[in-house]
């Protein structure tokens, strides 16, 4: 059941102050509240809707005067009007609130016809009634409007009057207005006990109230009792009236029968002044009736004026109308021609959209045709080679065993002179092969080679498992410059853990600081020294007995020796695709433009071909495991833990957090960062700005633009080291996400999350994460404000539920345990399939 509190009290008794108390204690008080006015610019704090209502319920100015004193005691014009529209207006305003509040001074005349709109609406009330002394409410009047001090007298003690009936019936709380700014406390103690509410729980807003809305010009006019009484001469029950509410403030809360007591002694007083004002009218009414029959002759006057003014414009009308006319035939004319082009630029549009479908369609089917293609030039090509080792042997044993008999020495004439000649020339061309291939030996095998073949060997038989993986990557993994090579860094550390023998073969072996991280895990990197030049192909063939299966990152340059791992070497091969580099290139294509086709194209060729043949595929993300299966047929892929953690590193990252501070981590070498950045920096941290003015954003991240101003808001941090990154997440109280493409899972995603710190992202940011109640993509930069900001004014023990949440997560799915599990599975079954 909703509850509403009503303010009851004259003009100029600061119910706009008290409303303005109520709205820090947390009471609704709509959104369609009145503009402040310069005589009020501090804001009325009044629904306009239901101020407009009670005025047209005491009727027009001309007929009851602003102040609507005529209406006291007498039956209002179309109640039941009001009624139904005062009711559906609360229904929709207000239905869904449970604490509400509405102030206007002309309830204390209306307030008779809301009662029953209130209770069939199941709604309780009260009310909060300011007192302020009647002399200093005439006053304030006399100075806005010129009113007589009688006037304000008289209608102060009416209004109050008409509010104690009402009071009388409700619980009501009265507090004098002067309290406000002789002990704002204690009227805040006072109205929160009033209203069920403890002051600890709204100290910010309470601090607000009384440090930035009361200043002492709200109340510059104070009068005493004795200069009450000398303008209160016909009036007398007015200054014992308004002692007796300054004694009901004293208290705060007053029983019913107390103020009805308090209405039974003045009930006369009362009567009679409401009496003559029904009736004769005293002399400073009969001066406002007055005053607005002057204006209501204004008004006549004026409205002459236009009536004149009407009627040349009239005259204009006709004149402007037979111009209409005359051009009208034209008009229809060039519509119709207009209507004539659109329709043959709809024509041609449709044609354009079939030639650009057919090209699509002829892009796919070009695709697929090179994708044919290249499978079936490599398999005759493998063929081809077989053939021929198989012809050249058989020839060659047909050869020998003709020899062997003296067959071909016994042969006359040129059958025999040929097949001399054939004996002859494979003889040279084995002699020659044999030299050749026992000086490569001789050079490589016979001494490096067989010592690398030696080495790999030794490894294998000491590993605990007994068995030897090569890891390929186009380069080594660099864990502390992108989340890449964290990536690959992981699972080359996972596969040593689970007592293999690693050997990591990277393109380049410049002497990089990253070959001693790989060994000071027990991974082996050999010296291509001894290559002389050649590629990762002749060291694999060279060391296939020794190897189990083989671990290609990347399509590139993992596609080129996909034959001979499947086909000459006959191995399990395992690919590791951090993402699909053709979706992501596709999408940035799409969003920037600025990708060549043909690269796309080109990456697709790869990436078919590996996933097509490899024995499993790995991606971080559910979403490409999915996509796979669609569109490739491939079934045999899993989703592992882009990162993975054990339960002490998730538990170790609690700190203070820096009000207003967010975080950006990602290398600017990566295009949907940038493009992410821009995005964010331009449409959405102003937004955050306008609502948490000390917001500033922290990017982190590799090769930053030189020049880059983002203004005062951004920090611009560059790459930092390992212990500058953690000490980031910790003081930083939101990381963000806002990537408009890409492909696969996003590690700056799961870092933060790892580091005990909410992440606000996209769609394409949280693409391929398992669902959680963390995990809400949002796309527009009204979302993506809104959910930074509901972080950030979050108190601290709303953020550390949300904490405690993302732990539980990342401990279910992002576990050493969990990436240690899958990837058991994955090689059981490549050890069963291959």
């Amino acid at each position: 059941m909703s509850r509403a509190v009503f303010v009851l009290g004259m003009h100029r008794s600061g119910t706009s102050a008290f409303m303005r108390l109520l709205a820090a204690f947390g009471v609704y008080l709509g959104d369609n509240l009145i503009e402040p006015q310069e005589d009020n610019p501090k804001g009325f704090f009044e629904d306009r809707a239901l101020m407009e209502l009670n005025s047209g319920l005491l009727g027009s100015v001309a007929e009851n005067g602003r102040y609507g004193l005529l209406s006291l005691g007498a039956e209002f014009y179309d109640e039941e009007t009001f009624r139904t529209e005062l009711r559906a207006y609360l229904e929709s305003a207000y239905g869904e609130s449970l604490l509400w509040g509405f102030k206007d001074p002309r309830l204390c005349l209306t307030f008779r016809s809301w009662k029953g709109v209130l209770r069939e609406l199941g709604v309780s009330h009260s009310f909060l009634v300011p007192v302020r002394n009647p002399l200093e409410v005439a006053q304030s009047l006399q100075k806005r409007e010129g009113r007589p001090i009688e006037f304000g007298l008289a209608a102060w003690f009416l209004y109050m009057f008409s509010a104690l009936e009402y009071a009388a019936e409700a619980p009501s709380c009265f507090v004098a207005f002067k309290d406000l700014f002789d002990d704002v406390r204690g009227v805040m103690e006072r109205v929160g006990r009033f209203l069920g509410e403890d002051c600890s729980a709204h100290t910010e807003s309470l601090d607000a109230f009384e440090g930035e809305f009361l200043d002492a010009g709200l109340y510059r006019n104070r009068d005493d009792a004795a200069q009450l009484a000398a303008h209160c001469r016909g009036m007398e029950s007015i200054p014992d009236f308004y002692a007796a509410l300054m004694g009901f403030c004293a208290e705060g809360t007053v029983a019913p029968e107390t103020i009805r007591e308090l209405l039974d002694l003045h009930r006369e007083s009362f009567t009679t002044l409401a009496a003559s004002i029904a009736g004769g009218a005293p002399d400073y009414l009969r001066a406002e009736m007055h005053e607005n029959s002057l204006t209501l002759k204004k008004y006549v006057s004026a409205f002459e004026d236009c009536s004149a003014a009407l009627a040349e414009n009239v005259k204009a009308h006709e004149f402007y109308k037979e111009g209409y006319e005359k051009f009208q035939g034209l008009y229809e004319d060039a519509a119709m021609a207009l209507e004539q082009r659109q329709q043959a630029l709809d024509e041609n549009r449709r044609a354009m959209d079939e030639l650009r479908q057919a090209l699509l369609d002829s892009q796919d089917a070009l695709q697929d045709a090179h994708l044919v293609i290249a499978e079936r030039e490599e398999t005759i090509r493998l063929e081809q080679q077989r053939l021929l080792e198989i012809k050249r042997s058989k020839a060659w044993r047909f050869l020998q065993f003709l020899a062997r008999f003296g067959v071909g020495a016994g042969i006359v004439g040129k059958a025999g002179k040929n097949l001399r000649k054939g004996v002859e020339r494979v003889e040279r061309q084995r002699a020659y092969k044999r030299a050749k291939v026992s000086h490569a030996l001789s050079s490589t095998v016979d001494a490096a080679g067989r010592e690398e073949i030696r080495t790999v060997a030794t490894l294998r038989e000491q590993s605990r498992r007994g068995r030897h993986v090569v890891f390929m990557d186009y380069d080594f993994p660099e864990f502390d410059a992108h989340a890449g090579g964290r990536h690959s860094w992981l699972y080359v550390k996972l596969l040593a853990d689970l007592g293999f023998a690693v050997t990591f073969l990277a393109q380049g072996n410049e002497g990089k600081p990253y070959i001693k991280h790989l060994e000071g895990i027990g991974v082996h990197v050999p010296d291509r020294a001894f290559f002389r030049g050649a590629s990762w192909g002749n060291w694999l063939y060279m060391c296939r007995e020794e190897i189990d299966f083989v671990v290609a990152s990347r399509p590139f340059p993992s596609v080129k020796y996909l034959s001979l791992i499947r086909d000459l070497m006959r191995v399990p091969l395992i690919y590791f695709a951090h993402d699909l580099h053709f979706l992501r290139l596709g999408r940035q294509q799409e969003q920037a433009g600025d990708v060549c086709e043909g690269e796309i194209s080109r990456c697709r060729i790869a990436e078919d071909k590996l996933i097509r043949r490899c024995s499993h595929m790995l991606t971080p993300s559910t979403f490409e495991v999915q996509y796979v299966a669609e569109h490739f047929g491939k079934q045999e892929a899993t989703a592992i833990p882009v990162f993975f953690y054990d339960d002490e590193m998730l538990a170790g990252h609690e700190g203070e957090k820096e009000p207003g501070s967010l975080l950006f981590v990602g290398s600017f070498e990566h295009a949907p960062n940038r493009a992410a950045l821009v995005w964010f920096v331009e449409k959405v941290l102003p937004l955050i700005v306008e609502r948490h003015g000390d917001a500033v954003l922290s990017i982190i991240g590799s090769k930053p633009p030189e020049n880059w101003d983002l203004g005062e808001h951004v920090r611009l941090l560059g790459r930092v080291s390992e212990e500058e990154l953690e000490q980031a997440y910790r003081k930083s109280k939101v990381a963000i996400a806002p990537l408009l493409f890409g492909a696969g899972v996003k590690g700056k995603v799961i870092e933060s999350m790892a580091m005990n710190c909410p992440v606000v992202g996209t769609t394409i940011a949280f693409e391929g994460i398992p669902a959680g109640e963390m995990i809400v993509p949002v796309d527009s930069p009204e979302q993506f404000a809104d959910r930074v900001s509901h972080y950030l004014g979050m108190d601290d023990a709303g953020y550390r539920a949300v904490q405690a949440g993302i732990r539980q997560y990342m401990k279910r799915y992002f576990s050493e345990d969990t990436a240690k599990e899958l990837m058991e599975k994955v090689i059981s079954s490549v050890d069963t399939d291959d």
